[in-house]
């Protein structure tokens, strides 16, 4: 019963994420959408471009809210060039909802986590839910990575599926360091081989 919609933010590429509630109703306004907003997640720095791929995450921490994956496939996360961030957003109730800005790429705990890579990694070129994955009762992510282009980590590909738990992370994951209690990744074998970025 919610609606989502990327539109960029007033400094070139940053980004930005906002989000309507659903009503029982029909919902039609000409005002613009950065107006009538429920929720909404500012991106951290100029091309960044928070919210290029964005998606229903199911519930990844079990606390019986709907959660959000957004990507920032360009962002320099902690200033490693190009390595690319995708952040699983937490959903809450309605009394709960407090806008984010992800000035320095970081969420409480309580908000979510990110995930992120290496240099030129360009991790959240697309983002999705990828349902119950290993069964244990958590829904799960899954992020492809790689140049939109042509990738420059090894010139490959690469998906990685995110396990969902109770507790976020304490830090932000890195798609190439994960745990197997975390997740796991899955790489190209070929030169070009850039079909592992494109997610669904």
């Amino acid at each position: 019963d919610r609606s989502t919609s990327w539109l960029p933010d007033y400094e070139p590429g940053v980004g930005a994420v906002y989000l309507k509630l659903g009503t029982d109703g029909p919902w039609i306004t000409e005002e613009s959408i950065t107006l009538v907003a429920d929720f909404q997640v500012m991106g951290a720095d100029s091309n960044d471009w928070l919210g290029r791929s964005i998606d229903y995450a199911g519930d990844v921490n079990g606390d019986g809210h709907d959660d959000i994956v957004v990507s920032a496939r360009s962002a320099a996360f902690r200033d490693t060039p190009q390595n690319g961030a995708a952040y699983v957003i937490y959903g809450r109730d309605d009394e709960g909802l407090a806008d984010l800005d992800l000035d320095d790429y970081a969420l409480d705990p309580e908000q979510g986590f990110a995930i992120t890579g290496d240099r030129w990694d360009y991790v959240g070129l697309s983002v999705d839910s990828a349902g119950d994955f290993n069964g244990d009762g958590f829904d799960d992510v899954i992020i492809g990575s790689g140049h939109p282009f042509v990738t420059q980590n090894g010139e490959k590909g690469t998906t990685a599926v995110i396990f969902g738990s109770a507790e976020a992370p304490a830090d932000a994951l890195n798609i190439n360091t994960l745990t197997p209690a975390q997740g796991f990744t899955i790489r190209g074998l070929d030169r070009d081989e850039t079909a592992l970025a494109s997610v669904s």
